[in-house]
């Protein structure tokens, strides 16, 4: 045993046999590595793994982080096997790059990130029944994100499980991504919040500060001492901007720039990439608008629609004044009718309708028509 695994020099080799397992990511690298040097027409190197390393290590070529630090025991493996190619890739990816296979959402990889072992230190002492409660209440947090329940139930859940008790809103920080402020969390979070209000309020505000912090509060770790958070951003980002394609690309078109724009990145960067390919097949399955049997448009969600334009309508306080005082009510044909709740602000919005025309071709690729109407009085 281990004869030949390192120090071997002997450029020509065109095959390494790995017929040994191993946990140590190092020894592996050497082993491959005897067949990896360049060689005058040598083109590929076959590497025959007899030991399960790939699976239990990750592929020699994939990008890792090097420290100087110790590095922290290996937990899972970082790859999977595509049930169609049986090829090992990175266990995050949602399609494969050897046969463009689709893995199905919700596997166990994807949802590393909603594991419930991450309870922050809440700067009080907390005895037993106490901190049961909290880590009960936390699992309802989540189970509401993964249900795609309101959130909103929370609060009277707990007063009718403990009725002498209020609920402190410090005990939610992290209940959902574990302390993950990535975009990926930030950007997957905001789309289950906009799927119950599509407008830019304090509501959507108030439970982003719970799940990613708020940056005014002091927080507090035995690790960290006392420490502030850094602001979360509120605005949704468009599937097509982070993959970089057009909004009108097809499915093979979105697949093959989600392939190119996977190789080689780190985790988080990857699940934002599969959180906009997930937006892509909701965007493709239901669109805002479909055709009727007279070719008019019919909106099939209007909610999801006005929230795509003010995403895309410009300046900031443009899109401000719409989050928080408009309403789409209806759109027929090539006319779209905007209700603005506040009456003194509509002739300020009706002097901005050509970058709300604007925000709708972005949105839909057609023109539409604005008009700016008041509350109907009842």
């Amino acid at each position: 045993m281990g004869t030949l695994t390192e120090g071997f020099d002997e450029p020509s080799i065109e095959a390494v046999i790995i017929a040994r397992p191993t946990k140590s990511l190092a020894l592996l690298i050497q082993m491959c590595g005897r067949g990896l040097r360049l060689f005058p027409g040598k083109e590929d190197c076959w590497l025959l793994d007899f030991g399960d390393n790939f699976q239990r290590l990750g592929k020699i070529d994939q990008k890792r982080s090097i420290s100087l630090c110790p590095s922290p025991k290996r937990g899972e493996s970082d790859s999977k096997e595509c049930p169609s190619c049986h090829a090992f890739i990175n266990k995050f990816l949602r399609i494969c790059p050897e046969c463009g296979y689709v893995f199905p959402p919700g596997s166990e990889e994807e949802q590393e990130a909603l594991k419930d072992n991450f309870l922050p230190e809440f700067g009080e002492l907390l005895d037993e029944e106490q901190t049961a409660k909290i880590t009960y209440i936390r699992a309802q947090r989540k189970a509401r994100f993964t249900k795609k329940l309101n959130p909103d139930d929370l609060w009277e859940l707990w007063s009718l499980r403990y009725q002498d008790d209020i609920l402190c809103n410090d005990w939610l920080y992290g209940a959902i991504f574990r302390g993950d402020r990535s975009t990926y969390a930030q950007q997957r979070f905001l789309s289950y919040l906009y799927s119950f209000n599509p407008n830019l309020t304090s509501w959507v505000v108030f439970h982003m500060e719970l799940e990613f912090g708020h940056p005014r509060h002091v927080y507090e770790s035995k690790f960290k001492g006392r420490y502030f958070l850094p602001p979360v951003s509120h605005e949704q980002l468009n599937w097509w901007y982070v993959l970089q394609v057009d909004s009108e690309a097809t499915e093979e078109e979105v697949k093959t720039a989600y392939l190119s724009l996977a190789a080689n990145k780190e985790k988080d960067e990857i699940k934002l990439l599969n959180w906009a390919y997930e937006e892509f097949l909701h965007y493709k399955i239901s669109p805002p608008f479909a055709e009727n049997l007279n070719s008019e448009p019919v909106v099939q969600n209007e909610v999801f629609l006005w929230s795509q334009v003010i995403q895309a309508v410009s300046p900031p306080t443009t899109k401000a004044l719409l989050s928080n005082k408009g309403r789409l009510i209806s759109l027929k044909g090539n006319y779209a009718q905007i209700e603005i709740s506040s009456p003194p602000l509509i002739r300020l919005i009706q002097q901005k309708i050509s970058r709300i025309e604007d925000a709708f071709y972005q949105v839909l690729g057609q023109k539409i028509t604005v008009q700016i109407t008041a509350p109907i009085k009842k």
